[in-house]
């Protein structure tokens, strides 16, 4: 009995240093980031080092954090589809992650941004209004839908229209 406890404590200790390792890894990236530097070689190490950890403990609930950050790390080194693939496991796979609802927004999200498929991301915005109509990120959704497939010269001009009209409604005050 005494051998299984132990067994057990070491396992939590080597996870443990696990976790600590991929967030001092996700830390170098997000500081390098921040001073406008992007590490590809750290970028491809964390997002490697955030898959392995969720794949080897899939029930643990840091899983979930990590693949989040895998993703994000994916689209910064411009593989959307493997990023999509990752907020998808999470939101599937992970029901009580508190940002369950963030994974599935991102989704919509990188196919609107990133891999310009514009039904796919009406699709999941419009899912995702569905099934969380009061989510901080519902906004945010709504405006997407309204501007999907829209060139930015095509949001300048109804932006200006907007205007003119706000103006001349408040002209008539």
């Amino acid at each position: 009995m005494l051998l299984v406890i132990l067994a057990i404590a070491g396992c939590q200790r080597r996870k443990g240093a696990e976790v600590e390792d991929v967030n001092k890894q996700i830390e170098e990236v997000a500081s390098k980031m921040r001073l406008g530097k992007m590490d590809t070689a750290a970028i491809r190490k964390m997002v490697n080092d955030c898959e392995a950890f969720a794949n080897k403990y899939p029930a643990d609930t840091t899983s979930a954090e990590f693949l989040c950050k895998a993703a994000e790390g994916y689209t910064l080194l411009h593989r959307p589809l493997k990023s999509i693939d990752l907020y998808s496991r999470v939101y599937h796979n992970y029901p009580n992650f508190h940002r369950r609802t963030y994974a599935l927004f991102m989704e919509g999200f990188v196919y609107e941004t990133e891999v310009n498929n514009m039904e796919a991301a009406r699709i999941t915005y419009e899912e995702f209004i569905k099934l969380y109509p009061n989510d901080v990120l519902t906004p945010s959704a709504q405006k997407s839908l309204q501007t999907l497939g829209k060139s930015p010269d095509e949001l300048v001009k109804e932006f200006e229209q907007r205007a003119q009209g706000d103006s001349a409604s408040g002209a008539m005050k």
